[in-house]
């Protein structure tokens, strides 16, 4: 091994003399190792080229020690072995914190191993164990290094164990402090395990850290929409806009953040404005259908039928097996109170066609279905339709939903249709 061959190699050039041949070959080595590290910048594994030349000195060394030997020349043999023995002593005892550094030498192995069966196990899940394994075994000879705790965390939820792997991210964020892609990370992972006060903070803490730095306007929109995100989700609608419009300053094509933004602003019943965004968003991505539908669910709210209804005719244009398009369109053309807008067969077209294609009864689908029915003057077959529609909230014990079937299904049996009110 290196220390044996190090120690003799040192100690052979006490035996070189004026062998100028023997000394040309350190000699030249040494400015060109010295060279290729500064051109070629290799910090790695700066001892391997030197080994060569090691045992060259270390054979070199032990040729002449036998000779000085059999001539009895016993000086140059103890400078020899006193360079030999300090040599000795110089490599077993650096580093100076020996076992600290085999920790290191053998976490690092143990973590490039477990992100290779991380890595490997995206083809086959069953090395996943083998990754975990390799990565507790660097994060318990190296406890305070997060990028084994981020690693063991990543490959965790792969493995659908998310509980463990927000336990590994925390202490990740923690150990390294003032990078925020740990808390990024830990905030994602938070968010999946129903967590999102805590993911919240853990954005925040982010959001902080990259204010520090310049650029990466993706990555501030993103958190920032995130963050908007758990804030609507408990109703902090004004406080949400405010995150959503940070996303927008970073990254104004953030398609996600446009709609997020209009839906909060149709929650505080600012329907101009959310349709607005809506319509900004279209500019760039006419055929975005959740855009269109968003468009036409504010229109709706703020009055304006026919614009509503013209957006979702486009939106089912784009997508006619859409069930969150293909049913209000239906429903609108069915049901609504302005006769110029309603058209019975149209909607009864739409519906049925969006049924073939559905793999499983939809309950949204059957109620424009039976407003469409009565609609055509098929009043029966929209009671029939109807009925079925109220067993399906029943049994899923949807009684506001129940109860609104039921007062159309009243009307079906009247032979009447049913109008949404104005």
């Amino acid at each position: 091994g290196f220390p044996l061959v190090g120690v003799l190699g040192i100690a052979g050039l006490t035996l070189l003399g004026k062998n100028w041949r023997a000394w040309l070959l350190p000699l030249l080595f040494l400015p060109s190792y010295a060279a290729g590290i500064v051109l070629f910048f290799c910090p790695a594994r700066f001892r391997l080229p030197v080994i060569p030349v090691l045992i060259l000195l270390a054979a070199v060394g032990l040729v002449r020690g036998v000779q000085l030997l059999a001539a009895r020349r016993f000086k140059p043999l103890a400078v020899y072995a006193g360079l030999g023995a300090l040599a000795a002593g110089f490599i077993g005892t650096n580093p100076p914190n020996r076992s600290t550094f085999e920790h290191e030498e053998e976490s690092a192995a143990h973590l490039q191993l477990g992100q290779f069966y991380a890595k490997a196990a995206k083809e086959d899940a069953a090395l996943h164990e083998q990754a975990i394994r390799h990565l507790q075994r660097a994060a318990e000879l190296q406890p305070d290094d997060w990028s084994v705790r981020r690693s063991l965390g990543a490959c965790f939820i792969e493995m659908g164990l998310t509980e463990e792997a927000c336990e590994q991210l925390s202490q990740a964020a923690q150990l390294s402090g003032n990078d925020p892609d740990n808390f990024y990370y830990l905030g994602t992972c938070l968010e999946n395990v129903g967590r999102p006060e805590e993911a919240a903070d853990a954005y925040r803490q982010a959001l902080e850290l990259l204010g520090r730095t310049v650029g990466q306007p993706e990555y501030l929109a993103d958190l920032h929409h995130r963050l908007g995100r758990i804030l609507a989700a408990r109703r902090d609608y004004a406080a949400a806009i405010t995150q959503f419009e940070q996303a927008l300053r970073h990254n104004p094509n953030d398609t996600a953040a446009l709609l997020s933004v209009g839906g909060a602003l149709l929650e505080l019943r600012h329907y101009d404005e959310a349709a607005a965004r809506y319509r900004q968003l279209l500019a760039r991505e006419p055929a975005n259908v959740a855009a269109l539908r968003s468009l036409a669910h504010a229109l709706q709210l703020g009055g304006h039928a026919r614009e509503a209804l013209a957006a979702l005719a486009e939106a089912w244009r784009h997508e006619p097996h859409n069930v969150s398009v293909a049913a209000p369109l239906a429903w609108q053309l069915a049901t609504s109170p302005d006769a110029a807008l309603r058209d019975g067969p149209r909607a009864l077209q739409i519906v049925q066609q969006a049924i073939e294609a559905a793999d499983r009864p939809n309950p949204t689908l059957l109620q424009a279905l039976a407003a469409a029915y009565a609609e055509c003057g098929r009043f029966d077959e929209a009671a029939t339709t109807a009925e079925q529609v109220l067993q399906m909230a029943r049994q899923a014990g949807r009684v506001h939903e129940a109860r609104w079937i039921e007062e159309q299904l009243a009307l079906y049996r009247q032979n009447l249709p049913f109008r949404e009110s104005e």
